[in-house]
């Protein structure tokens, strides 16, 4: 809604939404998370747009597979990261599952046009497909030989709703088999070999790589950082932060350290924030009566304590709430003086929301290292059984 847009800007300042607080605060604005801002429909209101960001000093961050208008941007935008997606390069596929979007030669273009204007570029291989892309090291050589900072891959994940609005030819061009696969919760295993097979040459090639949740140290969100003034914290760094404090292993992980390390560079006051709990949010309306307007310090409370929140540490296979498991299959977690449960950080990654400790449950831990984690106990069930790399969400 182009009409709202313009509006916003134009009284941006004395607005209090959220959206208005970010955009006082100086965050950069995603063009654009739901609709490529190339596509061929509506590429004149996108290049109008960012060219009335740029006058007004907003920075930009873009996602797109490329199209009429990009090169014009990347040369009319400051210094800027961009995502540009490239599923495939062999034309006959792109053809097939990506219908009237730029082909493979003109998004390599684009990304050499993007480089030689001072732009930051990652490559989103999202999703990665072995059908569509067999071979990625040829890509990744080129991507790494043009100077692309990393890459973000993904599987190919479909739930239910989106294959019921798939359209006839959705259905043709990819193949009930992949259809198949892509409903699947965890990944088939040969999709999990191509993925971490794919994973490991992009980084042979001195590539960065990020895949949501993934229990590896990485610099792919740095380009970020380096680019605007303003970004929220991320769970990738998070994690990076727990290796550089030395914390894999036994060692307990508090909610003060998770809340130090976000909350110095998220914006301050209450907002309407609670959609960061994600579509579990209306079930946790019930047990934690979230209201409608949160701090940050408040949203994050419930995010480490809540596994049903997709922003949960423990939802990432490298943590672990810490715990007794009980003979009767039940689970005593440790918790602090406010009920906030402990954590366990291992690169190696755990199968479950929760990690056995041998602690001491009656007196207080005198070891530095578990600054105690007897205060409280908390009876909670034993959760579902899930692969390392996708828990399952305990039952709301």
């Amino acid at each position: 809604d182009l009409k709202a847009i313009m509006r916003l800007l134009a009284d941006y300042r004395s607005r209090q939404t959220y959206t208005a607080k970010l955009l006082q605060a100086g965050y950069p604005i995603v063009v654009s998370n739901r609709t490529d801002p190339f596509a061929r429909v509506h590429w004149r209101q996108s290049l109008a747009l960012l060219e009335t960001l740029a006058t007004m000093g907003f920075q930009v961050a873009v996602q797109t597979k490329g199209g009429p208008g990009a090169h014009e941007a990347a040369a009319m935008l400051p210094p800027s990261v961009w995502y540009v997606t490239v599923t495939t390069d062999d034309p006959d596929v792109l053809r097939r599952v990506e219908p009237g979007a730029s082909g493979y030669p003109e998004r390599r273009a684009l990304i050499e046009d993007l480089l030689a204007h001072n732009h930051q570029v990652v490559v989103g291989v999202n999703p990665l497909v072995a059908e569509w892309l067999p071979s990625p090291e040829t890509l990744f050589t080129t991507l790494a030989r043009l100077g692309v900072w990393g890459v973000w891959i993904e599987r190919l994940h479909l739930n239910y709703r989106q294959i019921g609005a798939f359209k006839p030819w959705q259905h043709e061009a990819l193949g009930e088999p992949l259809i198949a696969r892509a409903r699947r919760r965890s990944l088939a295993p040969g999709d999990m070999a191509h993925v971490m097979g794919a994973r490991a040459m992009a980084q042979a090639c001195g590539l960065e790589v990020f895949s949501v949740g993934q229990p590896t140290y990485s610099r792919f969100w740095e380009v970020w950082e380096d680019t605007y003034a303003k970004t929220f914290p991320t769970a990738q760094g998070w994690v990076n932060h727990c290796y550089e404090q030395g914390w894999a292993g036994s060692r307990l992980i508090t909610f003060d350290d998770f809340s130090a390390y976000f909350a110095q560079r998220l914006p301050e006051g209450r907002m309407g924030i609670d959609s960061y709990l994600g579509a579990v949010a209306h079930n946790l309306w019930w047990t934690h009566q979230v209201p409608p307007r949160l701090t940050f310090q408040e949203l994050l409370g419930i995010i480490w304590t809540e596994p049903r929140s997709r922003n949960c540490p423990a939802r990432m296979p490298c943590f672990a709430m810490a715990g007794r498991h009980e003979a009767d299959d039940s689970w005593t977690l440790y918790v602090d003086e406010l009920k906030m449960p402990y954590m366990v950080f291992d690169p190696d990654g755990f199968d479950s929301y929760y990690t056995h400790l041998e602690l001491e449950p009656a007196e207080p831990a005198t070891s530095p290292a578990y600054p105690g984690q007897e205060e409280g106990l908390e009876q909670v069930p034993a959760p579902e059984a899930a692969w390392p790399e996708t828990k399952a969400a305990p039952a709301s």
